[in-house]
């Protein structure tokens, strides 16, 4: 497991506020954040964060349930474990490939003396929506929506601060609408509702790069974000601060990394690990990278290859000039390559050393590399200082919008219930003062079934009980209710879990360990054999 951060602030952690809880599915990773949120719906503080490598994810589509199903229940359960709660709501990324759009017009007369407000422009919105989605086939869904352009009877293309609390007799939404197959949402929905989850969301993560990573005037004037994910990189191209232009292409870091893998006949991960660490890229045509060499070693300090650096970054360029290329074609197709006035990057790829520079000298824009911009307080901020980051942030960010989303609850209560009904079942059924036959708990003790009954350590813990208070009432004739009584709370303590009541494997093993005991002490003392009886 890759675990970020081992340390969690659980003394700012306080059950009273509100919780989300975000996943983010990658093709490289699946992330898993949990924060609280203040009185004003912002990000108080991120108590828990784990990231476990992805499997059943290709091109940020899931397509094995099988394999993604264990990673997603082992993640959840761990961190239900380590804050004692109970996630019963996530909010999840849609896909970032295979993404298609349309773009609609819809417009709606209205009064002369009726002011245009948020409400009036999300009805048309809804609308909008409605006709469209009428209008796709069955296998797909929209993703999300976002308005171009407005226009009324005084602003022609304006932005919604031109047209907001103005009056009109028309107004008219320009809208782009983005959609993808509705195959891989089922199959998402499907792994949640076996794991007992429901999802509140499932957010299409490019919509937010404007308000999370991006300057209010870079999205006015124009700005391309690209995200080089692990199998994936996507276009996403912001004007007159909305997303008007997106696309992808299924390439990213993992086909950097299988060209080394090939080159140097090494296995994948080892190439990836060694492109993190010395891999940069080369973003001029005569730059000296130097003469240096890894000597690559297995466990036994033998050599497994000898790589120099400067043909590494060989690699690596020749690969990122490619997704460079695919990346500014799709720009140029977009029609707004004229109105772009920077390049963005972000995604796991883009911690490769000077890949800013070298996108700025194959494009002519200037490039730089972004991460999310915190706006709150966690104790490791170099933790989310990172260009691979800003989905699971912006996830959790729009979690917080959502004021109507507690993702967890305390297990407190169910603590407490579970307590009762286990002291029930000690009291009634495993410690019953009535005589047990000997026949009946035969019966109970099927041969075939022990045979597959492995002890846990639970069972363990609990013959250790039995056997010490059997010792401290080696006098008695029978077990008294009193020293019952104990050896029930002894056996409580020791393998009670806030969630877990007894089950019935544990109790048949009981029956038979009190009814085996009992007949040994009698015979013993029928016997007079005192030794046998101390034994």
């Amino acid at each position: 497991m890759l675990n970020l951060k081992d340390k969690l602030s659980v003394n700012k952690y306080n059950m009273n506020d509100r919780q989300i809880v975000a996943i983010e599915l990658g093709s490289y990773c699946v992330r898993l954040a949990v924060a609280t949120i203040n009185a004003n719906d912002q990000i108080e503080d991120i108590v828990y964060y784990a990231q476990e490598r992805a499997q059943g994810i290709r091109n940020s589509l899931v397509n094995k349930v099988r394999l993604l199903k264990p990673i997603l229940h082992k993640m959840i359960t761990e961190c239900e474990n380590k804050l004692n709660i109970k996630i019963t709501q996530v909010i999840i990324n849609h896909s970032r490939h295979n993404i298609k759009s349309i773009i609609q017009k819809e417009s709606i007369n209205l009064h002369t003396d009726k002011t245009i407000t948020d409400d009036t422009i999300d009805s048309l919105m809804s609308q909008i929506q409605i006709h469209v989605d009428n209008f796709l086939d069955s296998k797909y869904k929209i993703y999300a929506s976002e308005v171009i352009d407005y226009t009324t009877d005084n602003f022609i293309n304006g932005r919604k601060e031109d047209i907001l609390d103005t009056k009109s007799n028309k107004l008219e939404l320009n809208t782009i609408l983005y959609y993808g197959e509705r195959q891989s949402i089922d199959e998402i929905t499907q792994i949640f509702n076996e794991l007992n989850i429901s999802i509140a969301e499932q957010h299409f993560c490019p919509i937010s790069y404007k308000d999370n990573i991006l300057k209010y005037n870079e999205q006015i004037n124009g700005v391309a974000v690209i995200d080089i994910g692990h199998e994936c990189t996507s276009i996403s191209i912001f004007y007159n601060n909305a997303l008007c232009y997106y696309n992808s292409i299924a390439f990213g870091g993992r086909h950097t990394s299988m060209d080394i893998n090939l080159e140097q006949n090494i296995k994948e991960e080892l190439a990836d690990n060694i492109k993190k660490a010395y891999g940069e890229c080369q973003y001029k045509k005569y730059t000296e990278i130097g003469t240096k060499f890894l000597d690559i070693k297995d466990k036994y300090d033998n050599l497994i290859v000898k790589l120099r650096v400067s043909h590494l970054n060989k690699i690596i360029s020749a690969r990122l000039k490619e997704i460079i290329y695919a990346c500014l074609y799709y720009i140029e197709q977009s029609t707004y390559a004229d109105k772009i006035q920077n390049i963005v990057l972000i995604g796991g790829e883009a911690n490769i050393s000077n890949i800013d520079k070298l996108c700025t000298a194959l494009s002519g824009y200037p490039c730089d590399i972004r991460s999310y911009h915190l706006d709150f307080n966690y104790e490791e901020d170099s933790t989310f200082k990172t260009a691979s980051k800003v989905n699971i942030l912006s996830l959790l960010k729009k979690a917080s919008e959502i004021r109507v989303l507690n993702s967890v609850q305390s297990i407190a209560y169910n603590k407490s219930e579970s307590n009762e009904e286990t002291e029930d079942i000690i009291s009634d059924e495993l410690f019953s003062t009535e005589s047990i036959d000997k026949s009946d708990s035969s019966e109970e003790m099927d041969s075939e079934e022990l045979e597959n009954d492995t002890k846990t350590t639970e069972e363990i813990k609990v013959e250790i009980n039995i056997k010490e208070e059997e010792k401290e009432t080696q006098s008695t004739e029978e077990v008294n209710i009193d020293n019952s009584t104990n050896i029930a709370e002894d056996k409580e303590d020791s393998i009670q879990s806030p969630n877990k009541n007894v089950s019935s494997k544990p109790k048949k093993l009981f029956n038979n360990l009190l009814s085996g005991i009992k007949e040994i002490i009698q015979e013993a003392k029928e016997a007079g054999d005192e030794s046998n009886y101390k034994d």
